[in-house]
């Protein structure tokens, strides 16, 4: 088994690795066009969603319209 890192004195819990400068940000430029990609492609589906969406008719309006037919 692996022994269990010790825990950080003055901040109280378990030090991670530190990553340089160079790599963070070359993983800013190639994480960031997927993210813009993905957002564009949400929006525009939940646009064309709420376009095609039809309406539900519910058992009120169909009750109504039967009575009035009755009626006549």
């Amino acid at each position: 088994m692996r022994p269990q890192k010790a825990l950080h004195p003055l901040v109280m819990r378990r030090k991670t690795r530190k990553r340089s400068k160079r790599k963070k940000r070359s993983l800013k430029k190639r994480k960031k066009p997927t993210k813009m990609k993905k957002m564009q492609t949400k929006k525009t589906n939940r646009t064309t969603k709420m376009q095609t969406k039809k309406k539900k008719k519910t058992k009120r309006t169909t009750e109504m319209k039967k009575s009035k037919k009755m009626k006549k």
